[in-house]
């Protein structure tokens, strides 16, 4: 509020500042009142009466024309006092029509979408003029938080309109063809959503709190717009299902235009966030480093997710010019090398540094062995090595209250879940490694991982010691990853103080010997969770038969034939049998899982043809020549 020159000449803008700053009500000597709904306004009569009394106190001091430039002023001052209530009236009564009017719309898209027609393209408008109204300058913070609460709820109603089958995906009426082409908006609607949220983003008056929810609408319009197809999974995998259900080139066609669609849609979405990426990443960064722990935890979430759209090596480049990379291995080990704490903080942080280490593993995953080698160079493997892993093992302690006990394994376990990522980067840091350099004592990188190796061994054996039988998912992953880490660089080393060499050829024995091929191998009620954990240990067999790979063409070692031949040497060894064993087991595996999935398309009936194998001969024993394509392939 600009006052006139005669009040700051007699020094009064100060004191009607302090009048206004003062919110008591008229009842206990202020100028404000509340109204029936709730909105703090300005008594007219009070302030009048405080104009009233300012007037009388300079009244001897002032000339006639300036008594009557005083009333004029304070009688502006009024006229401002009024068309503040207007206009404060007007926007509480906007807000609580938009607030209405948004508890309407997310119940109904909520609860009542399935009863209207051309629910997607309802669903855009909706959202894009949620957005657009949110981008406008006329829009205040509170207002657009509302609206951004709303183009949430759409957001996800579109995210299940196309990922989430109708009919169910158990259904024998779902074909590949049906999942492939599930709706979605057109690409040009998609670039219409991500622009306007961009500019919302960046709209000049804004907080944290909105800018948290903006960042959440961004991270579920990437997954809204992601393939629903797996990017591991080649397309000629693709095209031989859609073979096998039906014969025909419309098929053939419609999988050639949904990829080349989601191509260009990850360009446009590259390109249009390109065009505000200095902007852009300077608010996200600023949130990540300064924001709350809920703020920087999201903001990491959104530097993750613009690496993973990333066709230039543009973000990398511009995360590496901020140092935000190497402010996050710090952060992570920091946070490793601290003790226990018993306060709610520590569960904020402990969402931050997760978020962070989601950027590192994306950082290796999006770029392969550039990124792997960029983290190398900033001294990763330094930080990673500083962290006491070993301090998160879960320990169990009878002298300490129940409750005590029960909110401290709480915390072990999270922070013993943050072994995973400190390992999965480590692995990746395993591909540098240059296997015709082998027995290199000068490769760096060699002896880096050796010697995180040796200094976590209490972790790396207790992962390797746990009984498999009666393991997790979670510990099954952790065991895969230290077998892929021991399996391409332990062979460099001669000392096995560690003892991880007969480790891993007890964990041989144990596996080789399991029937893969077997429905009940893995005791579990849930199917996808027992698949899974059979992925994991043909991973951790590929490790392991790697490493006797490595052991039998580099360092010249000999197997016997059977564990006959062990018991005399009074060691566990790998033995030729074992071998064998395995080959067999994972051919049988092989064949159920062909089983399956043609049970599951319910087109293939004449399974014997097709499961007919020719067998040939490997070091005298008959195996499969399925899994000898298998073993090579790997």
């Amino acid at each position: 509020m600009k006052y006139p020159q005669l009040l700051s000449n007699l020094r009064v803008e100060s004191k009607i500042e302090e009048i206004l700053r003062n919110s008591a009500t008229s009842e206990f000597g202020g100028v404000y009142y509340f109204s029936e709904r709730g909105d703090r306004l300005i008594d007219l009569d009070a302030f009048h009466q405080k104009l009233i009394q300012m007037s009388q106190e300079l009244h001897t001091q002032l000339s006639e024309s300036e008594k009557g430039e005083l009333k004029e002023s304070f009688h502006r001052m009024l006229k401002w006092a009024w068309r503040y209530n207007k206009n404060l009236e007007e926007q509480a009564a906007q807000l609580h029509m938009l607030t209405s009017w948004s508890q309407i719309v997310e119940v109904a898209v909520s609860r009542r979408m399935s009863l209207l027609e051309n629910r997607s393209q309802l669903l855009f408008e909706l959202l894009d003029a949620s957005l657009g109204a949110t981008s406008s300058p006329d829009c205040s913070v509170k207002m657009a938080y509302i609206l951004t609460n709303v183009a949430l709820t759409c957001m996800a109603k579109l995210r299940d309109e196309r990922f989430i089958c109708p009919t169910g995906a158990d259904s024998d009426a779902v074909t590949c063809l049906d999942i492939i082409s599930a709706k979605q908006l057109s690409n040009a609607a998609c670039n219409s959503l991500l622009f306007k949220l961009i500019m919302a983003i960046m709209r000049n008056e804004s907080s944290e709190t909105l800018r948290r929810r903006q960042y959440a609408l961004l991270l579920s319009y990437f997954q809204y717009c992601g393939s629903i197809l797996d990017s591991d999974v080649p397309p000629s995998v693709i095209r031989f299902l859609l073979l096998e259900e039906q014969e025909g080139d419309d098929d053939e066609l419609t999988l050639q235009n949904v990829l080349k669609e989601q191509s260009e849609l990850a360009r446009a979405n590259f390109a249009i966030i390109r065009k505000e990426a200095q902007a852009v990443i300077d608010l996200v960064t600023k949130d990540a480093i300064h924001g709350s722990e809920t703020g920087k935890a999201i903001s990491f979430y959104v530097l993750d997710s613009l690496v993973s759209i990333d066709h230039e090596k543009y973000f990398l480049n511009q995360l590496q010019s901020r140092g935000i990379l190497r402010s996050c291995l710090t952060d992570v080990s920091n946070y490793l090398s601290k003790d226990m704490s018993f306060s709610s903080e520590f569960s904020q942080r402990f969402c931050t540094i997760d978020a962070q280490f989601s950027l590192l593993l994306r950082i290796t995953h999006h770029y392969g062995k550039h990124g792997s080698q960029i983290l190398l160079s900033m001294g990763a493997l330094q930080n990673l090595s500083s962290c006491s892993l070993s301090g998160y093992q879960k320990k169990g302690s009878s002298r300490l209250n129940s409750n005590v006990v029960k909110e401290r394994a709480g915390e072990i376990d999270k922070k013993w879940s943050l072994t995973a990522p400190v390992l999965r980067i480590i692995t990746s840091f395993t591909s540098l490694v240059d296997s015709a350099d082998f027995l290199e004592v000068k490769n760096k990188i060699v002896r880096e991982i050796v010697d995180f190796a040796k200094q976590h061994q209490s972790i790396f054996n207790s992962i390797l010691r746990e009984n498999i039988s009666g393991a997790n998912a979670f510990s099954l992953e952790r065991l895969n990853m230290v077998v892929s880490i021991l399996s391409k660089i332990w062979a460099y080393e001669e000392n096995d103080e560690c003892s991880y060499v007969q480790d891993l050829f007890s964990m041989m024995h144990s596996l080789f010997s399991l029937d893969f091929g077997s429905l009940n191998f893995i005791q579990s009620p849930n199917m996808i969770e027992n698949q899974k954990s059979e992925l994991v240990l043909f991973g951790i067999c590929f490790g392991l038969i790697s490493y006797l790979y490595f052991l039998a063409t580099k360092k010249n070692m000999r197997f016997q034939i059977s564990d006959g031949d062990n018991n005399k040497l009074g060691q566990q060894q790998p033995t030729l049998q074992m071998v064998s064993n395995l080959l067999n087991s994972v051919t049988l595996a092989l064949e159920r899982v062909g089983e399956e999935k043609y049970l599951l398309l319910n087109k293939v009936f004449n399974l014997p043809s097709y499961l007919d194998t020719k067998y040939v001969t490997w070091s005298g024993f008959q195996v499969s020549s399925i899994s000898a394509e298998y073993v090579v392939g790997s």
